[in-house]
This record gives structure tokens, sequence and C-alpha cells, in this order.
């Protein structure tokens, strides 16, 4: 009820003073609940150049009260609790639905399937490292994908409905063999839990 997860990219070098965050609405400027932050908890090592450690969490000022459209998403059990290849999975944002496109005011949701681990490192070999605390999704000719302004979003087990990723980068926007790419939640399970316990 106190924490917000999003990517570090989305926060680096923002005050929590600067930052509020919306819950219970689907609409890109208005409705449900405008919550101030209290607290930015960057990962440390961070990079901006290599988009590695890309996750953050945001204390909230005040708790969100749950109900019919306020609830909180479920982690992975443990480290090991990553999807398989082929797991179908929501990823959802107020982003552009092409590259360079306008925002939607509505949320949008896309279905995209994980993608194999080595298959996304070999896409992206000679840009950027993909190394083993990201996870790719995609669809297999392209046009489907997180895009601009979906940064820090979730990408949820549409099964389970755990939260598997979290936005992060890619190229483009649902290309042929660029897969999107999403810091593990599962990798940093022990990362995320240390820092909403922080005071």
């Amino acid at each position: 009820k106190d924490h917000i997860l999003t990517a570090a990219h989305c926060v680096d070098g923002l005050s929590a003073n600067r930052l509020r965050i919306r819950a219970g609405s689907n609409q890109h400027g208005s409705g449900g609940k405008l919550v101030k932050v209290a607290k930015v908890t960057q990962h440390s090592e961070y990079d901006a150049k290599t988009i590695k450690n890309d996750i953050a969490v945001l204390k909230l000022v005040s708790s969100l009260d749950f109900g019919p459209t306020i609830s909180a998403v479920e982690l992975p059990s443990s480290a090991d609790d990553t999807p398989q290849v082929g797991t179908r999975c929501s990823v959802t944002g107020w982003g552009s639905t092409s590259a360079g496109g306008s925002t939607p005011s509505n949320l949008l949701v896309a279905y995209v399937d994980i993608v194999d681990h080595k298959k996304c490192v070999e896409e992206y070999a000679d840009r950027h490292e993909v190394d083993d605390s990201m996870i790719c999704a995609g669809v297999k000719f392209g046009g489907k994908d997180a895009c601009q302004g979906d940064s820090g979003g979730p990408l949820v087990d549409a099964s389970s409905k755990k939260q598997v990723g979290v936005v992060s980068w890619g190229f483009g926007c649902g290309q042929h063999n660029q897969d999107g790419v999403y810091a593990s939640t599962a990798a940093y399970l022990d990362w995320i839990q240390g820092a909403v316990l922080a005071v």
C-alpha cells in the first residue's frame, strides 16, 4: 500500500517532491487518487549508459486504499520464479502506439510472449548487453511491444498474475527481432524487498 515499483531511468536525478503517482484510474491525467512521493530508492548500481540495474522503488507519503480500482500486484516468490519461454504476459501503459507517435489518454494493454534469453542477447549483441537481470518479451513477427512512455510499467504473467518485469528499454517499438527488454523482478527480488523495508 506504500510502495510503487518503477524503472530507475524514470526517476534518475529527480527528487521525491517532484513526483506524484496516480492510482485507481485508467486515464492519463485524471481520475483516481494523486499521491505524493516521500522517498525515491534507485538501484545504487544503475548505469544510464548500459541501462543495467534499471529498477527503483517509490515510498508514498500516504498509504493507498485498496478496493475495486486499486490493488497490489504480486511479485515472484523467489529468484528462480522466472517465466518460461513463450509465457503470455500483459504490458500496460500510456506510451506511444508507434515509435515517435502520440500518447493515448486511455491506459492500453498489449500481450507479448517471453522470448528465449539467448535469442534476445543475440538480437542486441551489436548494440547493448542483455544480462541475466533482464528478460525479453515480444511477438513472433513484431507489431506488439512497450514503447516510449511505457517505461517503468509492469510486465505481468497473464496466468499467474505475478509481475515478472519492469519496462526498461528496446530499439524502436514492435520491430521484428527487436524484442522489448525488461528488468526481471525475480532477479531483483531481494533488492526490492530491501528497498521496501528500508526506513
